[in-house]
């Protein structure tokens, strides 16, 4: 008897599992559609902006043997004046994408970015849940509303524009960050700086050739350099950092501030923002009509910059 009960508790609950995993499982498809969906419906738009005709121009001119322009050959008003393409690297990009790839290759490269996105955001949030609340384990449809949720949030500034890339290396450096948590508050950390936090000043020196949101990049990963060091000081980490990992993530900070300095202005670029950072909510909304006028096939223009 208590052997027949034994086999029915275990056939009860074999049955129960695998009614469980099938849940899973297509929780996981159902989350999964939903994700690609909202990637389609937010980042798959042909929409752009009247600052896309000018990038691609800038890019454009590089292509063509150009060279980076220095003096303001685009404008009638302005001719001659000294011009800062800080955002070269980006115009270099997508210049060449539509000229070898046309408008469809502009649109298949925004989904890309998307897609990253939404995998390094993810990556960034499981990890940060193993590192806090180690048994916790994010439902897949939790997972895809907050992903949803992002991309309906970044979708208004993901046009044609350089800021694209600032999404993507942002969430690229909370992905990296996040993991760089993980191994300091292990309880098998051995005092070694991860390659995590050693490739931050890389990343910024490559993101401020791509677009000015790279202070938001040195922003974030000194609030992270001070608050490891803070913690370490105070012990709050499993293993206490020791002095010379401490002066090397503090390096590294000081490294990423300077990393910027490693484009064709110098630190020319540093003052060129300051100057015109505060333009941006002025010049809004009061484009040249010009601007918005002429085409790239399968593009629309927007109103909003």
């Amino acid at each position: 008897m208590a052997l027949l009960c034994e086999g029915q508790c275990h056939s009860f609950f074999r049955r129960r599992n695998q009614r469980e995993t099938r849940l899973i499982e297509r929780s996981k498809a159902l989350a999964v559609l939903a994700v690609a969906g909202a990637l389609l419906h937010f980042f798959g738009t042909n929409i752009a902006d009247p600052d896309t005709w000018g990038h691609l121009r800038y890019g454009t001119s590089m292509w063509e043997g150009a060279g980076l322009p220095w003096f303001d050959t685009f404008s009638y008003t302005a001719a001659g004046a000294v011009f800062y393409d800080h955002e070269w690297l980006s115009d270099f990009f997508f210049a060449g994408l539509w000229l070898s790839a046309g408008s469809p290759g502009l649109i298949l490269a925004k989904l890309l970015f998307g897609l990253l996105i939404v995998v390094l955001l993810r990556d960034a949030g499981a990890t940060l849940g193993r590192t806090w609340y180690p048994k916790f384990r994010a439902h897949p449809l939790t997972e895809a509303l907050v992903l949803v949720l992002a991309l309906s949030v970044i979708a208004p500034g993901a046009t044609f524009r350089p800021q694209l890339w600032t999404m993507l290396l942002l969430a690229a450096q909370l992905a990296t960050l996040a993991r760089a948590e993980a191994r300091l508050r292990a309880k098998a950390y051995r005092g070694r700086v991860g390659w995590e936090v050693g490739v931050q000043p890389a990343l910024i020196a490559f993101w401020a050739n791509l677009h000015g949101g790279f202070l938001v990049g040195i922003a974030v990963f000194g609030l992270f350099v001070a608050s490891v060091l803070v913690r370490a000081w105070s012990g709050l980490f499993p293993a206490r950092l020791r002095p010379r990992e401490g002066l090397a993530v503090a390096g590294l900070g000081l490294a990423a501030l300077a990393a910027p300095l490693l484009n064709p202005y110098g630190a020319e670029l540093y003052t060129y923002l300051w100057r015109t950072l505060g333009d941006h909510g002025a010049i809004g909304g009061r484009y040249c009509f010009e601007f918005c006028v002429g085409g790239i096939p399968g593009l629309v223009i927007g109103e909003d910059a």
